[in-house]
């Protein structure tokens, strides 16, 4: 028993022990005689009268376990204490007031900071400790938080409390790689008294967010800045990504100008007329064929791209986008139809029965794995039953791709693409001065940031603006903004990994919980996880 409550022999006496539906009941009762006012702290020997306290315990073996304890009731007989009568204090384990041991309350309050609330409460169930998922919340609130230490290397990002709708900020200790604190906003003035209230921080890795920087700036002027290098390869990937999309539909175009007269010599040779193939048009293709319309007459009346977006209900994104393009993009079908396969199958039950149904031909050639529609069936099918010549296109280099993928690759160096892929980029450019001149740029950038060589940082940014890309020259001239955080960037070891990290983990409580913690509870979750 004294193991059981972890406290000295002399303070209680075991009275009787029994077991009843799987709840082991000890009944317990205190042997002292005199305890100490809580206020005045003044010895007393008059007993009032007793009491009894329940108290949930650790299960025993395989039953859980209640404590019946008797304690005693004192009169303070100090004169000047306002406590007339008080109940007796334990030095440790049992709390005033609590229905739990202090081990219980301990083990809970660790098993709700690794898990929800709603999870938490069905483990302890199966751990036979009857506990609802609002008492181990109270747990949790209960539980002080440590003022930490000020931080020398700081790490700052963003979070979403609701993606796009709103933001706060984690703060991360680079060096003892824990969480410092959470911030409800991303404003400049919340970070700023923050950083104000913590002085002494020497070096700040952020993103290239303006408001982090004006509210470091503003509270530590002499702390170093530090711009994340993974942000800035993901800006310098959003401009080569803008401008293979801007050349892309011009590539793609002067292919099929090419494939077109390369069977129309060989269908002259061959003395027979093109068939004419009617062309589906998707009412979504037709929808942003209408858009670019619109965009290319807003452009030739002089209207701003800003107020097009805003009469068109589209984004100034897509609006930059169509503004280069002739025609509108097409979508990638996400299954390719595979009746080429069936080919020598088709022409073998043609010349048996001249005759055949084309629905008969298709309800075959389903039979045998086609997994196209019946649209794109008689397209082809047709094309066998007129006796059309079969043109086979010549192996002209392959310049279809997606652009999303596309600036990945120019970012990668040789050895870590694959022989497709080298083709690719090899094609790209000598198909396109521009993307040639953006590779080469972008290849010295990361090279720059690889081998920690920020002194050659001015003399790219004066190249990028001379190149006459202007997706790079905007990027460029982004980094001339933030030259400093970039420059630092480029020599210092510290980057905002560790941040993304943290983030990470944020989520999955986020996650743990259903997305319906509040903000204060989801601070003292990560606080008290990382002390």
């Amino acid at each position: 028993m004294c193991q059981l409550l972890d406290l000295q022999a002399g303070h209680f006496i075991l009275r009787h022990t029994n077991v009843e539906q799987g709840v082991f009941i000890l009944v317990v009762e205190s042997r002292s005689k005199r305890c100490r006012c809580p206020l005045c702290h003044q010895l007393s020997h008059h007993v009032h009268s007793k009491y009894q306290r329940h108290l949930k315990d650790l299960p025993c073996l395989v039953n859980k376990t209640l404590i019946h304890l008797t304690v005693h009731k004192f009169y303070c007989r100090n004169p000047y204490c306002s406590q007339k009568v008080f109940t007796e204090r334990f030095p440790t384990n049992i709390g005033h007031y609590k229905r739990m041991t202090d081990r219980l309350s301990a083990l809970l309050t660790s098993l709700t900071l690794q898990l929800s609330g709603c999870s938490a409460e069905r483990l302890c169930g199966l751990l036979r400790v009857e506990v609802s998922d609002t008492t181990l919340g109270r747990l949790l609130q209960n539980q002080p938080i440590q003022e930490p230490l000020t931080p020398k290397i700081l790490g700052i990002d963003d979070w979403a409390l609701k993606k796009r709708n709103r933001y706060g900020t984690i703060l991360v200790d680079l060096e003892c790689h824990k969480i410092i604190d959470l911030l409800r906003d991303r404003e400049t003035a919340t970070l700023q008294q923050w950083l104000e209230n913590h002085p002494g921080i020497q070096v700040v890795s952020r993103d290239r967010y303006t408001n982090y920087a004006n509210a470091i700036t503003a509270a530590l002027p002499r702390c170093i800045q530090v711009a994340d290098r993974w942000h800035l390869l993901k800006n310098l990937c959003d401009g080569l990504g803008k401008l293979v999309e801007r050349n892309h539909q011009s590539l793609k175009y002067a292919r099929e100008k090419e494939l077109q007269r390369t069977q129309q010599a060989y269908l002259k040779q061959a003395g027979k007329q093109p068939l004419s193939r009617c062309k589906v048009i998707s009412q979504n293709f037709s929808r942003r064929l209408w858009h670019l319309q619109q965009i290319k007459r807003c452009q030739s009346e002089g209207i701003s791209i800003k107020a097009t977006a805003h009469l068109l209900n589209m984004s100034r994104n897509t609006v930059k986008k169509y503004l280069h393009l002739q025609e509108p993009p097409r979508r990638k079908p996400s299954v390719q139809v595979n009746i080429a396969c069936f080919d020598a199958y088709i022409r073998r039950r043609i010349a048996e029965e001249p005759a055949i149904q084309l629905m008969q031909l298709y309800r075959e050639i389903k039979q045998r794995g086609y997994n196209g529609g019946r649209t794109s069936a008689f397209v082809h099918l047709h094309e066998y039953v007129n006796k059309a010549p079969r043109f086979t296109p010549p192996r002209l280099p392959d310049i279809f791709y997606l652009p999303s993928k596309v600036p990945f690759l120019l970012l990668r160096s040789k050895q870590q693409l694959t022989s497709s892929e080298q083709k690719l980029v090899t094609n790209l450019c000598r198909k396109c001065p521009q993307i040639k001149i953006a590779y080469g740029l972008a290849a010295q950038f990361k090279g720059m940031m690889e081998n920690k060589r920020g002194c050659h940082l001015q003399s790219w940014i004066a190249q990028a603006v001379a190149s006459g890309i202007a997706e790079l020259s905007s990027f460029a001239k982004g980094l001339l903004s933030d030259i400093d955080a970039v420059k630092n960037a480029f020599t210092l070891p510290w980057s905002n990994g560790q941040v993304e990290g943290q983030i990470n983990k944020l989520k999955t409580v986020k996650r743990q919980m259903y997305g319906r913690a509040s903000f204060a509870t989801l601070r003292k979750h990560l606080l008290l996880n990382s002390s």
